[in-house]
């Protein structure tokens, strides 16, 4: 259930910065479009680290370890360069 709850409020995040943004005549809609494919892969039926846990050890750790450190800083980065992205259209 709090899968769904957080996709909610992502949804309502987006739509808000979507709607504040459109004056300005800048679109986050790539940002949208990465985010929701991150909730799909995060989903309890399609998370990578359910197929990581069946592997045996210590090669569980590590691709779990390395899969976490990407997860937390390639999706930002991306993120981070569509919306410079999208203020450097929009000027």
């Amino acid at each position: 259930m709090s899968w769904l709850l957080q996709g909610g409020f992502v949804l309502v995040l987006i739509a808000f910065a979507e709607w504040r943004n459109r004056k300005r005549g800048v679109s986050y809609k790539w940002v949208a479009l990465l985010l929701a494919l991150l909730y799909i892969q995060m989903s309890p039926w399609l998370s990578p680290m359910k197929f990581v846990a069946q592997l045996s050890e210590p090669g569980a750790h590590l691709v779990h370890g390395a899969l976490v450190t990407i997860g937390f800083l390639l999706p930002g980065l991306i993120l981070t360069w569509l919306v410079n992205r999208a203020e450097r259209q929009a000027a």
